[in-house]
């Protein structure tokens, strides 16, 4: 069974045409009732309430027939709420934090399968080998989901920011509000 992994390059909290194809490819194979489990992690516990309104408010615009319900992960539970969902929505942030955070858990890639992972920014280079945070001018070591090194928020002048870095790894970049699907 495998995993549908969405990366997306970031901002995907602008309502506009594209980002509401990446929150419709995430609920693509859903069924009419879905549980999403909204990952605030990349953030300070002072804007998860933030996050979860602006998340929820772009899935909202983009799902049709379904019912959707949704719940906010918290480090306690967090275990226990990825095997009650269908979607595990990685939202974006400082990729310090949510790397940080992730950490802690063993065998995430085995919890996720067969499910949808979408991961936003911060949210997509915790599940590469390697990422770069725009925001710390740095490059992170994610948890190594995918085999693969990612340039989030991506333009020109970042190209050589991984150069040396995960040799043989693919580079995945992507501006704001693209997004890459790959399944594992």
């Amino acid at each position: 069974m495998k995993t549908k992994y969405i990366l997306h390059g970031g901002n995907a909290n602008d309502p506009c045409e594209e980002n509401d194809k990446f929150f419709s490819e995430i609920l693509k194979d859903a069924g009419k009732e879905v549980l999403i489990l909204l990952v605030p992690f990349a953030t300070t516990p002072d804007k998860y309430e933030r996050e979860y309104n602006w998340n929820t408010s772009q899935f909202e615009r983009v799902r049709g027939e379904r019912v959707i319900k949704y719940t906010q992960a918290n480090k306690e539970d967090f275990l226990e709420q990825i095997k009650m969902a269908d979607v595990i929505y990685l939202s974006g942030g400082k990729t310090t934090n949510v790397v940080e955070a992730l950490s802690n858990y063993k065998d995430l890639e085995k919890l996720w399968m067969g499910k949808v992972v979408a991961g936003e920014s911060a949210g997509m280079n915790v599940l590469a080998q390697y990422g770069y945070s725009l925001a710390a001018d740095k490059v992170f070591m994610g948890l190594g989901i995918l085999p693969i090194k990612t340039i989030p928020h991506y333009r020109e002048e970042f190209a050589y920011k991984l150069d040396g870095v995960g040799e043989g790894l693919e580079l995945l970049t992507l501006v704001e509000h693209e997004y890459k699907v790959m399944e594992v």
